[in-house]
């Protein structure tokens, strides 16, 4: 019993590692799939969005600091606007009072949208004739601001192919977009900690492997390693996760 209990322990510990070696190759801070292997391992929702932040905080700096070379400098302007904008959306995401259903409606199909936009980034963005002009990101990343702020999602893989489709360079599209999860998941995950929504101790033994992951996964990404087939099955993982959650805040 005590064994089986240890070695299920040590799975869900390295769950949280390839998480966030994976997403962080490509600037990500994973809360997507931290929020979903919170859900369906029972967390108690209220400490799902601040756990999934502080996570994401973490991962997102360490990936900053390999990519930062990499940061479009003469766009530092417009860059700007979309932190303010989008922290703005986070800290009124994160003030709001959401009921346990409601939650996890909103989980389902956040969980849902990004895994279908992480799919047509890493395999079809390509082939979508489609411009964003680069003016109204700020404004398009005040919603995804408010979304990180309630679910734990930091926002970057809404972001990320948004900055494709503005024409933004790939390396230069995961520091902007490692910089943006981490600002976002700092105020998120700031204003549900005075709440008293976040479980220290419950967190801490996670964000060891995650940190792991973290270095190890944004360095080899930084250089040369291509994180798509792997993202591919986690993103499979969400997409059935996400329907888990919506099926159960409607049932």
């Amino acid at each position: 019993m005590i064994w089986e209990i240890f070695t299920q322990k040590i799975f869900f510990y390295l769950l949280f590692f390839a998480i966030a070696f994976t997403y962080s190759m490509v600037g990500l801070g994973g809360g997507t799939a931290y929020t979903a292997i919170l859900t369906i391992t029972n967390t108690p929702y209220k400490i799902i969005p601040s756990t999934a932040l502080f996570l994401n905080m973490v991962v997102s700096i360490i990936s900053f600091l390999n990519y930062r070379a990499y940061f479009p400098s003469e766009r530092k302007s417009l860059i700007l606007l979309v932190y303010l904008f989008g922290g703005g959306g986070t800290i009124l995401g994160a003030n709001l009072n959401i009921k346990e259903k409601t939650f996890f409606i909103i989980l389902g199909i956040a969980l849902i949208l990004s895994a279908i936009i992480s799919f047509l980034n890493d395999f079809g963005s390509k082939k979508i004739n489609f411009k964003i002009k680069k003016k109204s990101l700020p404004l398009i990343s005040f919603p995804i601001g408010i979304l990180a702020g309630i679910t734990g999602i930091g926002g970057g893989i809404y972001l990320s192919p948004l900055l494709i489709f503005s024409d933004f360079p790939t390396k230069g599209i995961a520091s902007i977009t490692s910089l943006f999860v981490f600002l976002n998941s700092f105020l998120g995950f700031s204003t549900k900690f005075f709440k008293g929504e976040f479980n220290f101790h419950f967190a801490i033994p996670i964000l060891i492997f995650v940190i792991a992951g973290a270095l190890l996964g944004s360095r080899l990404g930084s250089i040369k390693f291509k994180p798509q087939v792997i993202k591919f099955f986690l993103n499979l993982i969400i997409l059935n996760i996400g329907g888990y959650s919506l099926w159960k805040g409607i049932s």
